[in-house]
């Protein structure tokens, strides 16, 4: 049988991984108004491993599968390594895509969708342990984000589009980094900050995205 280059069995796939204790997942509380939204892994490349409701130890990840309610996901330590999660429910809401890059340790702990009238908004809660993230958001829905560091906390909003979707995309790892579209923070003090394309918010506060920034290189 012929296999990728860095295909490795089962037995020593642990060993492409930082070493990680077994991550209990909990049940999370939601409003009994809320929908969940599915989680299906749409593209993989190299190689990642996964707790969910389902799976309490590590499994092998692979493209195509759906994750149960919460879930663990850890990504090799391969730099070519990426994973592609696709948030969405059974409505004509939108699409979220989290792209998870190499190195990186994250926890859903929460996903769903709420609808008043015509509007749709949708709740996402988000543990990085380490490494770091982009999503992408068709602009079809409002979001809300709680996103979590060593740091703290970070609230971010994303309004919807009103006429024309219009895609949103952002990296979170160690600074917020906006590569298109706007995010709305409050960074736990109260006050609103807007952080456009071209724009990222670190320790520092908010400030023109450097040119050679490291998020700007990050592959796809």
């Amino acid at each position: 049988m012929n296999r990728p280059a860095n295909y490795r069995p089962r037995s020593a796939l642990a060993r492409a991984f930082i070493i990680t204790p077994w991550l209990l997942l909990a049940p999370a509380a939601r409003g009994d108004d809320s929908i969940p939204l599915s989680a299906k892994v749409i593209k993989l490349v190299g190689e990642a491993r996964y707790q969910d409701k389902k799976h309490p130890d590590w499994h092998e990840l692979r493209a195509g599968y759906q994750l149960a309610g919460e879930w663990f996901l850890q990504t090799d330590m391969s730099h070519s390594t990426g994973v592609d999660i696709e948030l969405g429910g059974s409505s004509a809401g939108g699409r979220m895509t989290v792209h998870i890059f190499s190195s990186t340790i994250l926890k859903l702990i929460g996903a769903s969708s709420n609808k008043s009238g015509s509007v749709e908004s949708r709740n996402i809660r988000l543990d990085l342990r380490s490494g770091q993230i982009r999503i992408s958001l068709d602009g079809i829905s409002d979001y809300s984000f709680t996103l979590i560091r060593a740091g703290g906390p970070v609230h971010l909003t994303v309004a919807r589009s009103n006429q024309d979707p219009k895609e949103t995309i952002f990296v979170f790892g160690r600074d917020l980094t906006v590569l298109k579209g706007a995010v709305t923070t409050s960074m736990g003090t109260g006050t609103n900050i807007v952080i456009h394309a071209g724009e990222q918010l670190g320790v520092k506060g908010a400030s023109k995205t450097p040119t050679d920034a490291p998020e700007l290189k990050l592959g796809q």
